[in-house]
């Protein structure tokens, strides 16, 4: 399988003058977490993600005025893409086999490909792209090769980091950076309410949320949960149609079920290359 079949074709972008209010905010409409940066002749002059944006803000708002002050500051508001984008970004070709770009992806821990065709940019290949590879392959296959569809439970972080509902915006960025992560499940009394995501942070840094916000004020509540033995697909599914990057993992015993665990788009990202790979159809492009 090429690139160029699963990769998103004509994928948003932005100019190295655009603010990173304005990119944060390109960002949310559009549900994307990258957008290649592109000069005035067209040429790809980087890549910026919104955890780039969001780190260099503080992870959260400029404030409004008679506001509390948030996680950011004046000067990081008036940051333009040009300033804070990767350089000379790893870029794939839409005729090169899909496995190669997910080797890039998974080998340097970098969420996306810009894709280019004789200099031009022609498409973007993400974590969610390989996702959907790894769906079509299952689809291809079924039920033929069913260790390629193991358990959630195999592929998850056990006994997740959790925050409380009643902890500040700032606590959670603290958590977040200090660890690493981008999804922190919110608690109330032991029992999981919602979950945390940067996207949650990117939407608070665009309206102007406070550092001292409750965390209760801006995280998602529709949480996407599966058990523990659910089939990986389940949860590539949900990664997929829904948009997200992170589930959360129940006990699949009976009563009222435990958050045990959380699975996220790259938890999932080492397998997908483990299958891709084995599949001569994938693996020759």
């Amino acid at each position: 399988m090429k690139i160029a079949v699963i990769m998103t074709p004509k994928p948003l972008y932005v100019s190295p003058t655009t603010s990173a209010v304005e990119a944060l905010g390109e960002m949310d409409r559009a549900s994307v977490r990258h957008l290649p940066v592109l000069g005035e002749d067209g040429a790809l002059l980087g890549v910026v993600s919104d955890r780039d944006l969001l780190e260099h803000a503080g992870w959260c708002a400029r404030p409004r005025p008679g506001t509390d002050a948030g996680l950011g500051g004046e000067q990081s508001v008036r940051e333009t893409v040009g300033e804070l984008m990767h350089r000379s970004p790893i870029v794939a070709s839409a005729d090169e086999p899909l496995v190669s770009a997910v080797v890039d992806m998974v080998g340097r821990g970098i969420g996306c490909l810009p894709v280019l065709d004789g200099g031009d940019l022609v498409g973007i290949v993400t974590e969610r792209d390989v996702v959907e590879a790894y769906l079509l392959h299952l689809s291809s296959h079924a039920p033929t090769l069913r260790a390629d569809d193991p358990s959630v439970g195999h592929l998850m972080s056990w006994h997740p980091v959790t925050i409380d509902v009643d902890s500040t915006l700032a606590q959670a960025r603290g958590t977040m950076l200090a660890d690493g992560f981008r999804h922190l499940p919110v608690v109330e009394g032991g029992r999981q309410v919602g979950i945390l995501s940067d996207r949650d942070l990117r939407r608070a840094y665009g309206v102007g949320r406070a550092k001292d916000t409750a965390v209760e004020e801006v995280m998602t509540r529709d949480v996407s949960t599966v058990t523990a033995d659910a089939a990986a697909h389940i949860a590539a599914s949900l990664f997929v149609e829904r948009r997200i990057s992170a589930v959360s993992v129940l006990d699949p015993a009976g009563g009222d079920p435990a958050l045990v665990g959380i699975v996220t788009v790259t938890d999932l990202l080492d397998h997908c290359l483990s299958v891709l790979r084995d599949d001569p159809v994938t693996a020759a492009g």
